[in-house]
C-alpha cells in the first residue's frame, strides 16, 4: 500500500496537471470564440465558392482538360490532409489519419499510386512512419502557414494535373458541426466532373450551349480558375480544421479536468485512510509499550 507521502506527491502532481489543463482550456476557448465570429462569413464564402465552381464546370464544359473531366482509369491520386501540430485534442487528429490510412489501403489494392500534401505536424509524422510519399509539408500553426504557402501548393498541384502526373485531388479534414461533434470529410476537388459524356455516348448539353465565342478562351482561363478554386478550398478546409481542433481541445481538456478532480478526491480519501491507519498503529504500539512496563 502506498504511503501518505507517496499519495501526497500524486495529489500535488494531479493538481499541477489540472492547472495546465485549465490554462489550455481557456486558450482553446478564446481561439474558438474568435473563429466562431467568422463562421457566418465563412459559410457565405463556402456557398459562393460552390456557386463559382458550378459556373466553371458549366462554362468550361467544352474543355477536355483533366481538371474538368475524370479519366476512365485513375492511376495517380493526390491527397491534401489537414491535421493539428499538437495533440491533446481528442480524436481530431486520429480520425483524419484513420481516413488517410484507409484511402491508401483501398486505392493501393486497386493499383493506384498516391502521394500526400501534409498540412499539420501530426499528418507529417504519420506519413513518415508509414513511408507514404510526401510532396509538400507545412505546419498548420498560424505562425508558420501563410496565404503564399497555400497558393504555392495550389499552383504546383494544378501544374501536376495539367502535365498528367495526377488524375484526382482529394482533401481530408475535420468539419465543425458543433462543440461536441466534428465530422471527418473527404472531398474530391478535381476533376470537377465524372467521365466525359462523349465516351459514354451521351450528348453533352454544355458543349451545345457553348458553341459561341467566349473571352478569355477556355484554355487560357481554366488554369488560373482551377488554381484559385483549389486555394479557396484549402483556406475553407484550414479554417474548418482550426475550428474543429479548438472545439475538440476544449472538450478534451474539460473532461480531463473533471477526471483529475475525481482522482484527487479519490487519492485524498486513500491518503486520509493511510494517515489514520498509521496513527492507529502508533497508538497501539504506545499502549502496548505502556502495558509492558
Amino acid at each position: 500500500m502506498a504511503t501518505a507521502r507517496d499519495l501526497s506527491y500524486k495529489i500535488a502532481s494531479l493538481t499541477n496537471m489540472q492547472k495546465v489543463m485549465n490554462a489550455m482550456n481557456m486558450i482553446a476557448s478564446t481561439k474558438f470564440r474568435k473563429l466562431m465570429m467568422r463562421m457566418p462569413a465563412m459559410e457565405k464564402f463556402r456557398n459562393t465558392v460552390g456557386i463559382i465552381r458550378d459556373d466553371i464546370t458549366s462554362g468550361l464544359g467544352s474543355s477536355t482538360s483533366a481538371i474538368i473531366y475524370q479519366p476512365e482509369k485513375v492511376k495517380n491520386i493526390h491527397v491534401i490532409v489537414f491535421t493539428a501540430d499538437k495533440g491533446l485534442c481528442g480524436s481530431h487528429n486520429s480520425s483524419v489519419l484513420k481516413a488517410l490510412i484507409k484511402i491508401f489501403a483501398d486505392e493501393n489494392r486497386k493499383g493506384v499510386a498516391l502521394d500526400v500534401t501534409c498540412i499539420g505536424a501530426r499528418a507529417r509524422n504519420l506519413c513518415r512512419k508509414q513511408n507514404f510519399k510526401v510532396c509538400d509539408e507545412i505546419n498548420s500553426n498560424e505562425q508558420h502557414i501563410s496565404d503564399h504557402a497555400l497558393r504555392e501548393i495550389a499552383t504546383k498541384t494544378i501544374k501536376r494535373i495539367s502535365e498528367g502526373e495526377i488524375d484526382k485531388v482529394i482533401i481530408i479534414h475535420n468539419h465543425f458541426v458543433s462543440t461536441l461533434l466534428q465530422q471527418t470529410k473527404q472531398l474530391q476537388i478535381f476533376p470537377m466532373l465524372p467521365n466525359n459524356n462523349e465516351k459514354s455516348g451521351e450528348p453533352d448539353k454544355s458543349r451545345v450551349e457553348l458553341s459561341l465565342e467566349t473571352e478569355p478562351k477556355p484554355a487560357d482561363f481554366i488554369i488560373p480558375a482551377a488554381t484559385l478554386y483549389l486555394y479557396y478550398s484549402m483556406k475553407i478546409a484550414l479554417t474548418d480544421s482550426y475550428l474543429s481542433e479548438h472545439a475538440a481541445r476544449m472538450t478534451a481538456m474539460e473532461n480531463a479536468k473533471t477526471n483529475a478532480a475525481d482522482l484527487i478526491k479519490r487519492y485524498v480519501k486513500i491518503r486520509n485512510r493511510a494517515r489514520q491507519s498509521t496513527i492507529t498503529k502508533e497508538l497501539i504500539e504506545i499502549v502496548a509499550g505502556k502495558e509492558a512496563l
